[in-house]
């Protein structure tokens, strides 16, 4: 989590410009983020099964925040969406 916040503050001060390598570097460690938070909740899921999962209020948060994630991730070029990545801060 902490490593996303730094990642997201270096790319929140730097800015990027479009299709520049390091726009690309900034989506991809986004991607891999997303894809280890989705197996994180995943498998917590699992492991914990369906009510003592969402019985847990952090659960439900995290559930949350990835799935907003991955609504976010196609939708990058849509205004606002991107934002909504800031979330996994918390």
């Amino acid at each position: 989590i902490l490593a996303s916040f730094a990642i997201s503050c270096l790319d929140a001060e730097l800015v990027p410009d479009d299709g520049s390598d390091l726009h690309h570097l900034f989506a991809n460690v986004d991607i891999i983020f997303t894809v280890l938070f989705t197996i994180e909740v995943g498998v917590n899921l699992t492991a914990n099964w369906w009510t003592p999962f969402w019985s847990v209020g952090w659960n439900s948060f995290d559930f949350v925040v990835v799935a907003v994630s991955l609504i976010a991730l196609p939708l990058e070029t849509v205004p606002g969406f991107t934002s909504f990545r800031l979330i996994r801060v918390f």
